[in-house]
């Protein structure tokens, strides 16, 4: 079994996916602890010649038409056999040195993330993310999707949701940190260019809409009104500091304890 599969998620956007294998092709990982696997929606671009100018680093790939970006990371996710997985969608790239021997002998937990970059089109601009992840911080933040790396048994578990074709990362990992108790990693170092020009980006509105939408389906008005407060405390100093203070039993307690109320 292979440490890492990175999955690549494209539709239409040769230049995008080139500029993410070139990522893949010029990075130090150990070859034979790492698959890469491309789900392309039956692209009729020039994708198709992309992906086979890189075949010789590709595990598998495929091109044919799927219903969207989660149906295809649904695809891709089935298909992957290392131990953990990651996406890298088509127009996002690795960092320099991020995908390195390292990173991937650090590897570890059920969830493991770092930083990322930030691309508005010119430029990237480091983001720093917290070094901290419970259900009240996804309440009204996120994670970026492409800095994180999952087990594959464990995302295997809670697929994407197909019918909320944007938040779909969000809610996957709001469910996992709502049901589970998995091990999460900080690793302080940034895994990879984050374009911000991509669809989540572009329809922010929507997105919240659809996040509304879910959190509908799990709390009341009085349940979402008292958890948002919450999730805001989450992120002023007093709350990191408290934290800071506990050991890791008691904090762990506490948030388990808050997430059983509200379960």
């Amino acid at each position: 079994m292979k440490k890492l599969s990175i999955i690549t998620i494209n539709f239409n956007n040769a230049a995008g996916l080139k500029k993410t294998l070139d990522s893949i092709a010029a990075s130090s990982y150990p070859k034979g602890m790492v698959e890469c696997r491309v789900i392309d929606g039956g692209s009729t671009d020039g994708s198709v010649e992309i992906i086979k100018q890189f075949e010789h680093l590709l595990d598998s790939w495929v091109s044919e038409a799927d219903n969207g970006i989660f149906d295809a990371m649904n695809k891709g996710m089935r298909a992957a056999e290392g131990e953990y997985l990651i996406f890298m969608n088509s127009g996002d790239w690795f960092a320099e040195g991020a995908l390195s021997p390292e990173l991937l002998t650090q590897l570890s937990g059920a969830i493991f993330y770092g930083d990322y970059l930030l691309f508005d089109g010119e430029k990237s601009i480091q983001q720093k993310q917290t070094p901290e992840i419970d259900f009240l911080y996804l309440i009204i933040r996120t994670i970026c999707h492409q800095a994180l790396f999952m087990k594959t048994d464990l995302c295997r578990r809670y697929p994407f949701r197909e019918d909320l074709r944007i938040i779909g990362d969000w809610m996957q990992l709001f469910t996992i940190m709502k049901k589970e108790d998995p091990e999460v990693v900080y690793y302080p170092k940034p895994i990879c260019h984050y374009d911000a020009t991509g669809l989540s980006i572009q329809q922010n509105e929507k997105r919240l809409e659809q996040r509304e939408q879910f959190l509908r389906e799990w709390y009341s008005e009085w349940e979402l009104r008292h958890l948002r407060q919450l999730g805001r405390m989450r992120g002023r100093i007093w709350y990191s500091w408290v934290m800071k203070g506990l050991d890791s039993g008691k904090k762990h307690l506490i948030l388990k304890n808050l997430s059983k109320w509200f379960r």
